[in-house]
């Protein structure tokens, strides 16, 4: 019976091991995962600066940045920046986005961050 609670106790610590070495490499495995990509998300924001209009007709109305003579970007943002924009056309604005698509309008990206400038 001795021996069978030795067994007993050596295959609980056998087990638990295995578990504890599964457990680290999941964990170093998320954590090298999320790394790379935070690592891709900072690289793909980017930085435009122009003046910002507006494209299209009523109720389709888009909100864009021309950035230079033929160039516009198509903005994707929240209603509060959507309605900053709009309230300033005209204006200069630097934004910080990520390029979601082209289109025929021109490149569709995603605002992360909008400032007028003076």
């Amino acid at each position: 019976m001795n021996a069978e609670h030795v067994l007993k106790s050596a295959s609980k610590r056998s087990l638990a091991r295995h578990a504890a070495v599964i457990l680290l490499l999941a964990l170093s495995a998320a954590f090298i995962a999320s790394c790379a990509s935070a690592d891709r998300s900072a690289k793909s924001m980017q930085e435009a600066v122009g003046t910002v209009t507006t494209i299209g007709n009523e109720p389709f109305v888009r909100v864009a940045l021309q950035t230079g003579p033929g160039t516009m970007l198509v903005l994707s943002c929240d209603e509060p920046t959507k309605a900053q924009l709009l309230a300033n056309q005209g204006r200069r604005a630097r934004i910080q986005y990520r390029t979601v698509e082209q289109s025929p309008e021109g490149t569709i990206v995603t605002v992360l961050k909008a400032e007028l400038l003076p």
